[in-house]
């Protein structure tokens, strides 16, 4: 055997090892595309079902998660689940007599079955919901009940225990996606309706207090970013600032999502909510000159906000960012009525709170010997209006009976 000479040696490890560096380099980080599905103010409408007229909503006004879930996994078959990110933005457990009745006639507090709506969002899948002002009429104990039955966090930076100065419940989460082979992080931070303070006083005076929205974004969203974040997205019970309306802190404001969505850097999108309006697509921009986006699904679950975000590489290379220049984030209204099927999954799964909730609103508990309509009762006295205020008081006068109250007069 001839065994080679150093020099010849050393270049034969250069032919060798030379390629297997180059073979094991990195490429550099593609563009990624993730979409962020959003839903807000459901209120209890896991079906498309109006408890007040025992039927379907009528054609052209459908509703519900049952729809929302078809839209959903179709998106989530289409695109890898790695790249969807589903969000609710509050009030899911009031609203409705499908919540009411397991919220106050029958609690599942006292009965132990699950949470309705945490058996309807689980379904979903959802990633992440923030509490709405309505979360919190039931009082915390139904809220914390619902929380531990949910396989997401429900998040509220800004709702404050007294006792101890720190939030309720959790105030961030996040989340880690492969998109492409590529790991991205979304932080996501929690802002409720300070509005609760008053709404619902006697559940949460000295129990909760609030901080206003922006200043608990402006403390939790960089933090986020700090611990690697690529993505933050605020989930915020708010609607849009009111023309003309400044930010002030010290006044709890309750509609402020464009106040948080520019005072707030480190935010790339915000879901707003609240105020019950269809509003897909708004750019702001923010107080250091970069850009976010806010959505607002429309309430009832009417629609499924889709946010579409192009991912490209950030400046050190360690991770990404949102791509404002060549393919800026765009949204698309998946609204809910006409040709869209109802999951029968989530209709499976709903079927027996939906039959006790039917039965209960379909009792008898008086007849009329003629017919009281209500049509005209936004405008003059009706029999009807009567008749219910009669039995608000009366019904009134017997609870305040043997209090000290009891010889105020009642007006109805």
């Amino acid at each position: 055997m001839i065994r080679p000479t150093v020099p010849a040696a050393l270049a034969a490890a250069a032919l060798v090892v030379g390629p297997a560096a180059s073979a094991t380099a990195m490429p550099a980080p593609q563009a990624l595309s993730m979409s962020v599905l959003a839903t807000s103010d459901v209120h209890g409408h896991a079906l498309n079902w109006d408890y007040f007229t025992d039927s379907p909503y009528p054609a052209g006004e459908e509703l519900g998660l049952d729809r929302a879930k078809t839209v959903v996994d179709g998106i989530r078959a289409e695109k890898g689940e790695e790249s969807v990110l589903l969000v609710d933005n509050g009030d899911s457990i009031q609203g409705n007599p499908l919540t009411s009745y397991f919220s106050s006639t029958e609690p599942v507090t006292e009965s132990g079955l699950d949470h309705p709506m945490a058996v309807a969002s689980n379904l979903m899948g959802y990633d992440a919901q923030v509490t709405g002002n309505h979360e919190y009429n039931y009082g915390l104990d139904m809220l914390d009940y619902y929380e531990q039955q949910t396989d997401f966090p429900v998040l509220a930076a800004n709702a404050l225990e007294t006792a101890t100065g720190e939030p309720h419940n959790d105030p961030t989460t996040m989340i880690e996606r492969t998109i492409d082979g590529e790991t991205v992080q979304v932080g996501i931070v929690g802002l409720t309706n300070p509005g609760s303070r008053i709404w619902d006083k006697k559940h949460l005076e000295g129990t909760i207090e609030f901080e206003d929205m922006v200043t608990s974004a402006q403390t939790y969203a960089p933090q986020l970013k700090e611990q690697g974040a690529d993505v933050v997205i605020a989930l915020a019970h708010t609607g849009k600032d009111p023309a003309g309306q400044q930010w002030d802190a010290s006044q709890l404001q309750e509609n402020i999502a464009t106040s948080i969505a520019t005072e707030v850097p480190d935010i790339d999108v915000v879901v707003a909510g609240h105020s019950h309006q269809d509003q897909p697509e708004e750019v702001v921009t923010q107080s250091d000159g970069t850009q976010a986006l806010i959505t607002q699904p429309n309430y009832w679950a009417r629609s499924v906000s889709e946010v579409e975000l192009n991912l490209v590489p950030d400046e050190d290379g360690d991770g990404f960012t949102i791509d404002w220049d060549d393919a800026a984030p765009s949204v698309t209204p998946h609204y809910l009525q006409g040709d869209v099927a109802e999951s029968q999954e989530m209709a499976d799964a709903m079927s027996s709170y939906h039959e006790e909730t039917v039965d209960y609103v379909n009792q008898t508990i008086a007849k009329a010997s003629e017919t009281m309509s209500a049509k005209t009762s936004r405008y003059e006295d009706t029999a009807i209006l009567d008749f219910i205020g009669h039995v608000m008081t009366e019904k009134t006068e017997e609870g305040l009976a043997g209090t000290d109250y009891e010889d105020l007069p009642v007006l109805a």
